[in-house]
């Protein structure tokens, strides 16, 4: 009696199953406590397994919200703070006043690279590279109107990475134009052309001196130091054909070498031959080396003459770069001009051979 005494008050009703019992000795009581005792604890433990199970499930549905403006869960779209922010930016930044945008070209990119032959000009698209041969002057402003740069090099170097060929001797060039252009250099300073025009170039190949070439669109390049060759200008735009070996380079045309370049230790390819000035350069004939031109050089004699000094081989140097058929009327011919007449001189005999005695009433 004394433990059912001394039970606290939330076991009454406990207590009073006690009490209603027939029989309240010692074992009776001790069984009915351990019994309570474990039904106690099972309680607690539904209890917590239940409230477990209604935080999961709660907590599931509330991770199921996802954002569809942030991709973050736990809230909606309608409810993303994030959001809010972003809009209020945007509409703050919408009553601002905008400002052109000016798009900087390859010259500004690259300000950090100063030079000296930069202009205020450089602002201009470059549009031409000169490759890596190039070389800038030492002069901050080499004036383009002196004719002979003499601090400059004098040969060709064949250059895979030049746009165009440049050269800054102003008194190569047979024609010549006004052509300003910005130019990137090697060590990506932007000098400008002074114009644009033809070079006569003198070829040697093989030891001879063969029929002048003339290199067309070569820029002015006051601020060079160098020549420069554009190969893969000959390659794309002038069918050349470039046979790269490990001593020399050959240039060839629709099957002719025209011109061969050779190549140092310095990796450097120089082309073999000079360059004309303007005033010899006028002097090269542009004209195919054929019948109709070796005809009237020999002040229009007639043709089968001609074709017999070169079959028989009687005159040295006498040769043919190109067998069209010339035009049967020769306008100078007709006209009475240029012929050859024979000069008779009492007592005067004719040579036995031909070529063994050469006169000539001109």
């Amino acid at each position: 009696m004394a433990l059912i005494r001394a039970l606290p008050d939330e076991f009454s009703g406990f207590t009073s199953s006690l009490l209603l019992m027939d029989k309240l000795d010692k074992t009776t009581v001790h069984q009915a406590f351990v019994t309570e005792d474990l039904q106690l604890r099972k309680r607690a433990q539904d209890a917590s397994g239940s409230s477990q199970a209604l935080a999961a499930c709660s907590g599931s549905q509330f991770a199921t919200k996802t954002c569809d403006f942030c991709g973050r869960e736990g809230h909606k779209f309608t409810e993303c703070k994030t959001f809010e922010r972003a809009k209020s930016r945007a509409q703050e930044d919408a009553q601002k006043p905008r400002t052109p945008y000016k798009r900087a070209n390859k010259a500004q990119e690259e300000s950090g690279s100063s030079s000296s032959t930069q202009t205020p000009e450089k602002a201009q698209r470059v549009i031409e590279f000169a490759g890596n041969a190039s070389t800038p002057h030492p002069s901050p402003s080499p004036s383009p109107s002196t004719p002979l740069q003499l601090d400059a090099d004098f040969h060709w170097l064949a250059d895979t990475g030049a746009t165009s060929h440049m050269t800054p001797h102003r008194h190569w060039f047979k024609s010549y134009t006004s052509h300003k252009i910005p130019i990137r250099l090697a060590d990506n300073s932007i000098v400008y052309s002074s114009g644009v025009g033809s070079v006569v170039f003198k070829p040697v190949v093989n030891g001879k001196v063969v029929r002048a070439v003339e290199l067309t669109r070569v820029l002015h390049v006051p601020a060079l130091r160098s020549n420069l060759l554009s190969c893969l200008y000959l390659a794309r735009n002038k069918g050349f054909n470039i046979t790269i070996s490990s001593h020399s380079i050959d240039f060839k045309c629709k099957g002719t070498s025209l011109f061969t370049a050779t190549i140092h230790s310095n990796n450097s390819a120089e082309l073999d031959g000079s360059t004309l000035t303007s005033e010899t350069a006028f002097s090269v004939s542009t004209l195919p080396v054929d019948l109709s031109l070796w005809h009237r050089r020999f002040i229009h004699h007639n043709y089968a003459d001609v074709k017999s000094m070169i079959s028989k081989d009687l005159v040295s140097g006498l040769k043919l770069e190109s067998n069209s058929c010339p035009d049967s009327i020769c306008e100078p011919c007709l006209a009475g001009k240029c012929q050859d007449r024979k000069v008779t001189t009492p007592g005067f005999e004719p040579g036995t051979i031909p070529i063994a005695l050469g006169s000539s009433n001109h």
